[in-house]
């Protein structure tokens, strides 16, 4: 429980100093620009949505688990739900903030001297940024289904390539000292594998599968509960600033 309660403070302090950051790379952005009470309020609250769901994000990290028919190593974990679900709510921009967010916390409680980080970090580029990018271009139903298509495609050709170039001669660098051997033990559950074929094997039995049942469950999620959050986001960044907007400038008008 102590423990638990530890990962959620840690998690909420970073995504809120991230969110600041943002809010003030924004800013500086537009320092000739003058927005009104109510796009500032609204930049805020979108801050906000980006610490909550880096926080949901980064908490998930942690919540992993593994599957019997998989080496013991691959860990099942829902992080980049939260992190598409904002990416289509809030952009693409906002969805590589959340994945920084990830990042520079699993670094922090890293257990795979920084691979299994690197690696869900360029997965998430990979598969979060393109879908976020045709969602803002494509904002129906049918928009959705085709980003969370090609996320799905992307994401799983990114990591077998990433796999195969890196993180696999990494792993048995780092944690078997280069013996191939050993680390042929560690990945028996896959069939017939042994020390002449275990890279192709292990791409085809397990890196293949394994990223295709993860991100095809993380995008058919996605898919079902997006459109129950997002008038709730939009609501609160949007409607009680434009109604004050909409007020302020009657007023101006009687005057």
């Amino acid at each position: 429980m102590h423990q638990t309660l530890k990962i959620i403070l840690i998690s909420v302090s970073i995504a809120l100093l991230v969110a600041l950051i943002i809010r003030a790379l924004i800013k500086n952005k537009k320092e000739k620009e003058k927005p009104s009470l109510g796009k500032r309020r609204n930049q805020l609250r979108i801050m906000i949505l980006i610490a909550i769901f880096s926080s949901f994000s980064v908490i998930a990290y942690q919540l992993n688990f593994s599957l019997p028919f998989f080496p013991p190593f691959l860990k099942i974990h829902f992080s980049n739900l939260p992190i598409l679900i904002g990416g289509f709510t809030l952009g693409p921009m906002s969805g590589i903030g959340m994945l920084l967010l990830r990042f520079l916390f699993g670094i922090i409680t890293t257990k795979s001297a920084y691979v299994g980080e690197i690696t869900d970090l360029i997965i998430g580029f990979a598969s979060v940024i393109p879908a976020a990018i045709i969602y803002k271009k494509y904002r129906t139903k049918k928009g959705a289904g085709i980003s969370l298509i090609v996320s799905t495609i992307v994401w799983v050709v990114t990591a077998v390539f990433i796999n195969y170039i890196f993180v696999i001669p990494a792993y048995i660098k780092l944690y078997f000292n280069g013996d191939v051997e050993t680390f042929v033990q560690t990945i028996s559950v896959i069939p017939g594998v042994n020390e002449n074929n275990y890279m192709g094997r292990y791409l085809l039995f397990a890196t293949l599968p394994f990223n295709l049942l993860l991100s095809i469950t993380i995008n058919i999620i996605t898919f079902l509960v997006y459109k129950r959050i997002s008038p709730l986001v939009h609501e609160f960044t949007e409607k009680e600033d434009l109604e004050k907007e909409e007020t302020e400038e009657q007023k101006n008008t009687l005057e």
